[in-house]
């Protein structure tokens, strides 16, 4: 099963939070705030303060 690749940017300051690459593998850039994941979802803090939660 191959996951397409998908990007996610903070919708306020328009900074790179975190993408999932086509084999599966999670890049997450580690200048934001603070990031969690528990297998299921990821959830990523930007530097402004927004919350950007996705499931994987």
């Amino acid at each position: 099963m191959k996951i397409a690749k998908k990007d996610f940017y903070c919708s306020e300051c328009k900074m790179f939070l975190f993408g999932i690459k086509d084999d599966g593998y999670i890049e997450i850039n580690t200048k934001t705030k603070k990031y969690a994941t528990n297998g299921r979802t990821i959830k990523v803090v930007c530097k402004c303060g927004e919350v950007k939660e996705e499931k994987l």
